[in-house]
């Protein structure tokens, strides 16, 4: 039924090598690309389940390099007379020490928790309501369910869809940016080696000519955004800095980039 409906994200599904046993069977590779999509499509609550399990297979390989990693950082933290990591990578935070942070995320859990609550039961009603069994909510029905209520949203003539297009959000990025801030978002080409892949795409942030503090409409901040699927991409929702601001010789200043 994937195959038949070739649903966006899924199109190139029919070309996948396939074999026939008792049924149909199509081998699809073990990336989050594809498995994201299917978790969203497949209605059997057995091929989610199973493709659910698919996507937690452990990167033994991984697990030993973050070790490795985290190794490294430790003893880097120690060399600069810091307890751990965590303190030393938080010394110019806004959240400064292990500690602060901590009672940050627990204070945030707290006032979360209960809308968190209510909209897995409201989700648990949905599945019950598309005929998919009990109202009781296993990790892979969230995606398929999610999905459906987005798809009947937006066919809703009474409601306008709440999901835009990526070049809306970028576009609404900048009106907000020059209207609240007075700062201009401008894409850039990234210079040879800059970035990780050719897909990444590079934004200035830049004093805008009208802002009374500066004519200049100097770059105060770099922002690389790694938006597209592609194979071996992990799929997760981050912001990593790359290069902190702080005041060199002189007048100077380090750009921060994330």
């Amino acid at each position: 039924d994937v195959v038949a409906q070739k649903p966006d994200g899924l199109r190139a599904m029919a070309q996948l090598p396939k074999r026939r046993l008792e049924v149909d069977e199509v081998l699809v590779p073990a990336a989050q690309m594809w498995l994201g999509s299917l978790l969203q499509q497949v209605s059997c609550h057995k091929t989610r389940q199973l493709i659910f399990e698919a996507s937690l297979v452990p990167d033994s390989q991984g697990e030993q390099d973050m070790v490795a990693l985290l190794r490294v950082r430790q003893r880097m933290a120690s060399l600069l007379l810091y307890p751990s990591w965590n303190d030393c990578a938080r010394r110019e935070a806004l959240l400064r020490g292990p500690g602060v942070v901590t009672a940050f995320l627990e204070m945030a859990w707290d006032r979360l928790r209960p809308g968190l609550l209510a909209d897995l039961e409201r989700l648990a009603a949905e599945k019950a309501a598309l005929g998919l069994g009990e109202p009781i909510l296993d990790p892979w029905d969230v995606p398929f369910v999610l999905h459906a209520c987005s798809e009947r949203e937006a066919k809703s003539t009474s409601r306008a869809s709440s999901r835009i297009t990526y070049a809306a959000l970028l576009r609404s990025v900048e009106v907000l940016l020059a209207q609240l801030f007075d700062i201009a978002f401008v894409q850039e080409e990234p210079l040879r080696g800059e970035v990780w892949h050719a897909s990444v795409q590079k934004f200035a942030l830049r004093e805008a000519i009208s802002n009374t503090r500066s004519a200049s409409n100097a770059t105060i901040a770099v922002i690389y955004i790694d938006a597209f699927a592609r194979p071996g991409k992990a799929v997760q929702t981050a912001m990593c800095g790359l290069q902190g601001s702080k005041v060199l010789d002189g007048s100077s200043r380090q750009i921060p980039k994330a």
